[in-house]
This record gives C-alpha cells, structure tokens and sequence, in this order.
C-alpha cells in the first residue's frame, strides 16, 4: 500500500512540474508574439537611411523629427523624450534603429523579435563645460560596410600661466572609431586625440597689433 502511494506522489510531482512546464512555454511565446506586434508598430515609424550616413550633431536638432507615442507600446523601446530619425538599410540578421535624444544620436540593434541586442551613443563625448571652448562640431559617418567614426572638432584656449589675458589657440579632433558587428553588437573605441593646429599667438599679442 505504500508503495501505491509514492508512486501516486511521484506521478503528480512529474504532472505539476509539466502542466508548469507548459505554462511557462505558453507564456514565454505570447510574450515575444506581444512584444514582436509592438516593435512592428514602433519600427514602422522609422524612415530608411542610405549609408554612408553623416550625422552633423548641428543639423540634427534643426530637423523636425517625429516623437514616440507615449501613450503607446512605444514605450517599450523608446526612451523619454527621444526622436525618431531612421533605420539602417541592412535588416538582413538584425534591425538598426537611430533615436536622437538632448545628448546627441542613439543607435539601437534589435533582434527579429524586437528584443534589444546593443545600444549605444554615437558621440565622442557631451558637450564640454569649459567656458575656453569656442565652438563645438561633432560628425558621426557610418559608412557602408556599417564603420563607425564619431569626430569632435574643437577650438580652445589654453592660459598661458597665470596671466589671464594671455591665452593661446589650441584646434584638436577627438575621435572614436568602431563598427556594428554582423551580430548586431556595437564596437566604439576610447577616445583618441589628434592636434590638428597650435597657434602661438595669444590673445595679449592679438591686442597689441
């Protein structure tokens, strides 16, 4: 008689853990079936992009972009307050998807079921605080083999000392290179640093001529 009972245990252990089994998998499969329908509807909003693409930070905010419906399964993937700009033409293994956001443009890959695979910013850095920076020009290009190159061209001044009116003129690029993996994973380098010019003549001597 015991033995009819660990067996009768042992039988609803096994059916528990497979009616779990089935539930999860059901689950599992109307959660990628919802998240898919929604990733459609928010990829759809994107306009295709022809590569080699050029992203002059600049120009980017004078367009007028269209904005995620926060009201909507946008939510999902868009974050607060981005943009839409475009797709990346290749959506052969994964979807590339560009947002811009208040500190420059985002890249995005997702999968075929519209799960995140990367997200990364494509820029050298946020805009500098020094108040010795005149002007700041950063260009991301993804070329068409999907290389990446974020380029900030820069002119500062640098004080001679203590002198504060003796100030030398300094241009410079920062720049990081990379590329989008076939996998749909994204590669960006450190940031590197080329002096492109060093003007020896200071604002003191510019006020003397």
């Amino acid at each position: 008689m015991e033995i009819y009972k660990n067996i009768g245990k042992s039988y609803c252990l096994v059916l528990l853990m497979f009616l779990f089994f089935v539930s999860c998998h059901t689950g599992h499969v109307k959660n990628d079936s919802n998240i898919k329908g929604a990733f459609q509807k928010y990829k759809s909003k994107f306009k295709p992009l022809q590569l080699p693409l050029v992203l002059k930070l600049a120009d980017l905010y004078k367009e007028k972009l269209p904005t995620y419906n926060a009201k909507s399964t946008d939510t999902m993937f868009a974050h607060d307050n981005a943009l839409i700009y475009g797709m990346l033409p290749d959506t052969a293994a994964f979807y590339g998807l560009i947002t811009l956001e208040h500190y420059g443009p985002i890249l995005t890959t997702y999968d075929k079921t519209g799960r995140t695979i990367f997200t990364l910013a494509l820029k050298v850095r946020d805009c500098p605080a020094d108040v010795c920076y005149t002007y700041w020009a950063e260009t991301t290009t993804i070329d068409k083999d999907l290389a990446i190159l974020c380029a900030d061209t820069i002119k500062t001044t640098v004080p001679e000392g203590k002198n504060p009116t003796g100030c030398t003129d300094q241009h410079y690029c920062l720049y990081k290179d990379g590329k989008v993996n076939a996998d749909g994973t994204i590669v960006l380098t450190e940031e590197k640093t080329a002096v492109l010019a060093d003007s020896k003549k200071s604002i003191k001597n510019k006020k003397k001529k």
